[in-house]
């Protein structure tokens, strides 16, 4: 299994009127700032689909990444979120580097963040990295009302999912965690069960009701620093016409769509390896791809070839797990490539055999 980079250590940027917020550190190099807001806590772990960044990161970058007020470490009194607190934190957390410009990874609702903060201090940010993001607020992109009734039935089970008792809360946790992540596996929805039991609902509704009325669209053309767009193309959270248009307004932005529908890519996603070959070329490192263990394989895979061993289809094994047929394809695809079997028959008995399957 990979590590990640172990934690450096925490230390606290302060606002400007004394709020604490915890950042956590690790590797060393240049600084890169993850800007991922509403978390549920404690940045002394990597959380749900860190470690990939972290491996691919780490050895070449001080990679940072704090808890916004509210959540996790940080001052936990919020009375209010605007787009200009969010930039004031995120300049808070940089002025602990010095004047070094950064890399800023956005990811879903802190890529918003990082493009108004790379528009309103060019000379502050190195790159952009942005992945699951948008310009625009689910508000500001339709007047459809059906939209506005989905958008207050995912706010009410949210707050059941957080805040509610018994089967209900796990049936809507469940439900949330299928639309945001449905490629998860059965560790990853486990991981991500942990985190949103540190959610607090009302911390939760504030920054997602502002940042659904958020249109930054003219910040777009203000950037100045080399931009990388990901996004996956079934993307449910956001659309992937937002990520399109987000690119395209951004000067010069690299735009890297991914056969996906995992709103953020979690640990064991099929594509890090096509993102790390685009962050390596975007960065500039030239010392070769970060190495795999010999022979391992995911989560995810091991839950496939186990299902292929039982002599299912993929259309069977797509609707036990939640995912398409072709994303049971790719898997069954990579794990062949990693055992070095011709057939999937063959590389369910080799994964058996080296103990994979338990």
């Amino acid at each position: 299994m990979v590590t990640s980079e172990p934690l450096r250590g925490i230390r606290y940027a302060a606002t400007r009127d004394g709020a604490k917020l915890a950042v956590a550190i690790r590797g060393s190099g240049p600084p890169t700032i993850f800007v991922r807001l509403i978390v549920g806590g404690h940045l002394a772990t990597p959380g749900c689909g860190g470690k990939p960044w972290l491996r691919i990161l780490s050895p070449h970058c001080t990679s940072a990444s704090y808890d916004p007020r509210g959540c996790g470490l940080s001052e936990r009194t919020l009375d209010g979120v605007s787009m200009e607190s969010c930039i004031e934190e995120l300049e808070c957390v940089l002025d602990t580097f010095g004047p070094e410009p950064a890399t800023l990874i956005g990811l879903s609702l802190g890529a918003p963040v990082a493009v108004q903060f790379a528009a309103l201090y060019p000379q502050r940010v190195a790159r952009l990295v942005l992945y699951g993001g948008f310009l625009r607020g689910r508000k500001r992109r339709s007047t459809d009302s059906v939209l506005d009734h989905l958008g207050h039935a995912l706010l009410a089970a949210l707050r059941v999912a957080t805040v509610g008792i018994g089967p209900d809360k796990a049936a809507f946790r469940r439900m949330l965690n299928a639309r945001f992540c449905p490629g998860a596996t059965t560790e990853e929805i486990a991981e991500l069960d942990a985190v949103e039991d540190r959610y607090s609902f009302d911390v939760a509704l504030k920054y997602l009701k502002m940042f659904q009325r958020i249109d930054i669209s003219p910040s777009a053309a203000l950037v100045r620093c080399p931009t990388v767009v990901f996004h996956a193309t079934r993307d449910r959270v956001v659309p992937v016409e937002e990520a399109t248009r987000m690119a395209a307004m951004i000067p010069g932005a690299r735009l890297v769509l991914l056969d996906d529908d995992n709103h953020i890519p979690l640990e064991s996603n099929l594509h890090w390896p096509t993102i790390e070959s685009e962050l390596r070329s975007f960065f500039g490192w030239a010392n070769g791809p970060v190495q795999y263990p010999a022979g391992t394989l995911t989560a995810r895979q091991v839950e496939v070839l186990r299902l292929v061993g039982q002599g299912r289809t993929d259309k069977e094994i797509g609707r036990q797990l939640a995912i398409s047929p072709r994303t049971v394809e790719m898997h069954v695809a990579h794990a062949m490539r990693t055992l070095e079997s011709k057939t999937r028959t063959e590389a369910a008995v080799q994964a058996s055999r080296r103990g994979f399957l338990g």
